[in-house]
C-alpha cells in the first residue's frame, strides 16, 4: 500500500480516537505501536462507512466473488476490531504497568502476545504455548494486512 492509497480521514479518526483513550505510544515498541495505529485505522475506515451509510449494506462484503463469504469476512473482521477496541484502553494500561514494574522478559512476552492477537491474529493465545505462537506467526507472516510505518505517519504531521 503506498500512501496515495491511505484514506487521510481515517488516519485523522484513529489519530484522534488513539489521543483521546491511549495517549502517544511512545513508550511501547514500534512493531506494537504500528500493530495498535493500523487496528485503529481500520476501526476508523468502518466507522466512517457506517457513519455515511447506516442502513446499506457495508461495501466490504463485495470484495469476494461470492456474496456469503464477504459477509462472513465483514462480520468476523467487525467483531474482532468492535472487541479490540473495546478493551484495547485496559490492555494498553496494563501493558504499561507491565514496562514500569517488570523485567524484559515479562515486557517481551506481553508484546509478543499482543502481536499473535492482534497483529497475527491466532485464535486461543492464551491456550498455546510459546512455541506453538512462534510457528503460527512464521505461518502467518505473509497474510499481514498492515500499513508499515503508519504510527509514524500518524504523529509526523
Amino acid at each position: 500500500m503506498t500512501k496515495r492509497d491511505i484514506y487521510e480521514p481515517a488516519v485523522q479518526y484513529a489519530k484522534e480516537w488513539l489521543n483521546q483513550k491511549l495517549g502517544r505510544l511512545d513508550d511501547i515498541p514500534s512493531e506494537l505501536q504500528n500493530t495498535i495505529a493500523n487496528l485503529c485505522y481500520k476501526f476508523a475506515i468502518q466507522q466512517i462507512n457506517l457513519e455515511a451509510n447506516p442502513n446499506g449494506w457495508p461495501i466490504d462484503i463485495f470484495k469476494t466473488s461470492k456474496l456469503s463469504d464477504g459477509l462472513l469476512t465483514y462480520i468476523k473482521d467487525s467483531n474482532f476490531l468492535i472487541n479490540v477496541m473495546n478493551d484495547l484502553p485496559d490492555l494498553i494500561n496494563e501493558y504499561r504497568r507491565v514496562l514500569i514494574t517488570k523485567g524484559r522478559k515479562e515486557i517481551d512476552l506481553f508484546t509478543f502476545t499482543f502481536l499473535c492477537m492482534w497483529k497475527y491474529r491466532i485464535p486461543n493465545v492464551p491456550d498455546k504455548t510459546y512455541l506453538r505462537l512462534k510457528i503460527e506467526t512464521i505461518l502467518r507472516r505473509k497474510k499481514i494486512d498492515e500499513i508499515p510505518n503508519l504510527y509514524r505517519l500518524m504523529f509526523s504531521k
